[in-house]
């Protein structure tokens, strides 16, 4: 009887580690999604924002209303 109750507490011992590593894993996996998400949003409205910038000098302001 000793063993089993061993081995429930070692498997008990086990799975908390097990879940705690996973939660680790799984806040940084999210950590590394949102950081990608703002470096790669900066890299796409850098250069959109250049060309408003180039047209906006060539050709003035814009007088259209979007709605």
């Amino acid at each position: 009887m000793e063993s089993a109750q061993d081995t429930s507490q070692n498997n008990d011992r086990t799975a908390g580690a097990l879940t705690l590593t996973l939660i680790i894993i799984v806040a940084a996996g999210a950590g590394a999604a949102l950081y990608l998400s703002f470096k790669i949003s900066a890299m796409i409205s850098k250069p959109i924002t250049q060309v408003v910038e180039a047209a906006k000098d060539r050709f003035g302001t814009c007088r259209c209303r979007f709605k």
